[in-house]
C-alpha cells in the first residue's frame, strides 16, 4: 500500500433525500391541469367539427339554392313559352268567332280577324238585333255605305223576310240551303233598295229570321266561308 494515500480521507457521500409524498393540493392541481388539457383538446375537436359542419351546410345550402333557382327559372320559362305559343296560335288564326245572344238562339260564326265589329242595337232594344262588320273600322251606319257584313236578327217571320228578296225587282238569284238543320236561302245580285252588288243569306231561326248580308262582291269569298261556319241553337 502506498504510504502517501494511506493518510487521505474518503470523499463525503451526499445524503439521500427522503421521498416527499404529493400533498392533496398538488394532486388537485395536477388533476385540474389534466382536465383542462383534455377539455382543450375536446373543445378544439368540436370546434373543428363545427367548422366542417358549417362549411358542409353552406355548401349544401348553396347547392339547394342553385337547384331551386334553376327549377323555378325552368318552370317560369316553360310557362312563358306555353303562354307565348298559345298567344301566337290565337293571334295567327285568320278568324275570330262571333257569338250572338242566347235569347236569339246563340248564332255563332267565324269572321276575318282584321274586321272590326259594331253592335248597333242589342237584345234589349225595340229594334232588330243588328251588327256591322268591316275591315279596319266600321263606317257610320247608313244606306249609302258599303259593309263587308251585316248580321241581323229580324223579328219578322222567315217566310216574309225571304219574300222581300225573292220578289225584288232586281231579280236576285236564289239557292236553297240547309244550315244546322234549318232552311235557308242564298241570294246574289243587286241588293234591294241599293245599287250594291252583293249577297244575302236568310236563315230560319225559331219564329224569327236571321239575315247575313255583304254589300260588295269583293267580300263574297269571305262571306261564303263565314256562312259555312254558322252554328246556332234551333
Amino acid at each position: 500500500m502506498d504510504n502517501n494515500s494511506y493518510g487521505q480521507q474518503a470523499a463525503p457521500v451526499a445524503p439521500i433525500q427522503p421521498y416527499t409524498v404529493p400533498t392533496t393540493k398538488n394532486k388537485k392541481d395536477l388533476i385540474k391541469n389534466v382536465a383542462l388539457a383534455v377539455l382543450a383538446v375536446i373543445a378544439i375537436a368540436f370546434g373543428t367539427l363545427a367548422l366542417l359542419k358549417i362549411s358542409d351546410y353552406n355548401k349544401l345550402s348553396q347547392d339547394f339554392d342553385t337547384k331551386l333557382s334553376k327549377s323555378v327559372t325552368e318552370k317560369v320559362d316553360s310557362e312563358l313559352t306555353k303562354i307565348e305559343a298559345e298567344y301566337n296560335t290565337k293571334y295567327n288564326q285568320p278568324y275570330n268567332e262571333f257569338v250572338g245572344p242566347e235569347d236569339y238562339g246563340r248564332v255563332t260564326f267565324k269572321y276575318p280577324r282584321t274586321w272590326s265589329v259594331y253592335v248597333a242595337s242589342d237584345v234589349n232594344s225595340d229594334k232588330n238585333y243588328m251588327v256591322y262588320f268591316n275591315p279596319d273600322k266600321v263606317l257610320p251606319t247608313g244606306k249609302k255605305n258599303v259593309y263587308a257584313l251585316t248580321f241581323e236578327i229580324v223579328s219578322d217571320s222567315y217566310e216574309n223576310t225571304t219574300a222581300k228578296y225573292s220578289n225584288s225587282k232586281n231579280n236576285m238569284r236564289a239557292e236553297s240551303l240547309t244550315i244546322s238543320g234549318s232552311p235557308a236561302i242564298y241570294y246574289t245580285g243587286v241588293l234591294p233598295g241599293t245599287t250594291f252588288e252583293g249577297a244575302v243569306v236568310v236563315l230560319k231561326n225559331r219564329d224569327k229570321a236571321v239575315v247575313f248580308k255583304t254589300y260588295d262582291a269583293a267580300f263574297i269569298p269571305a262571306f261564303n266561308e263565314l256562312i259555312e261556319s254558322i252554328t246556332f241553337n234551333s
